[in-house]
């Protein structure tokens, strides 16, 4: 294999996706999508900001295929992962997944102090479709109303307002 040698067969299969050979970027999108969990954290681990875009959506894709079985590894992700983007990702998956993915509230609740606000926004939004209507769930997003960054309030609010079905003014201008 020489210089080109991946320890890992994913970052091949991420660059494939934008072959300009429509065939390839098509199996590799199938190869990916048909890993699901088995190799998740791999996925996530091979995400980089430089990326394109259809990447980072084809690896949602993947990560949404393997449904409720897949809320765990988000659910770490989102809690521990060293990369914002994988963080960003998890919690955005966990939105998609909706209420199928409620056991990993207590990991959005948590990502809401996150230190990077892409993170907190995507916890935010994600606990809107995932959460059910209870209190600590409520603490915390009133608390993320009054977080310094607007993004954050606005998701935030939006997510109050989708859980207790009311409007919720987003706090402006902290």
């Amino acid at each position: 294999l020489g210089a080109s040698a991946h320890a890992s067969p994913i970052e091949p299969l991420l660059v494939a996706l934008t072959d300009t050979d429509a065939d390839i970027a098509a199996a590799a999108r199938a190869v990916v999508i048909g890993l699901g969990t088995s190799l998740a954290s791999s996925l996530l681990d091979s995400l980089s900001p430089s990326q394109p875009g259809v990447v980072h959506g084809v690896v949602m894709e993947a990560l949404l295929a393997a449904g409720k079985g897949g809320v765990g590894v988000l659910g770490e992700t989102l809690a521990s992962h060293t990369s914002p983007l994988a963080r960003e990702i998890a919690a955005a998956s966990l939105e998609r997944l909706g209420k199928e993915a409620s056991g990993a509230t207590e990991a959005l609740i948590g990502a809401l102090t996150d230190d990077v606000d892409s993170v907190r926004s995507a916890s935010a939004l994600a606990l809107g479709f995932v959460a059910e209507r209870d209190e600590a769930v409520l603490e915390a997003l009133v608390a993320a109303c009054r977080d310094g960054v607007l993004a954050v309030r606005v998701a935030a609010s939006t997510a109050r307002s989708r859980i207790t079905g009311s409007y919720v003014e987003p706090i402006a201008g902290l």
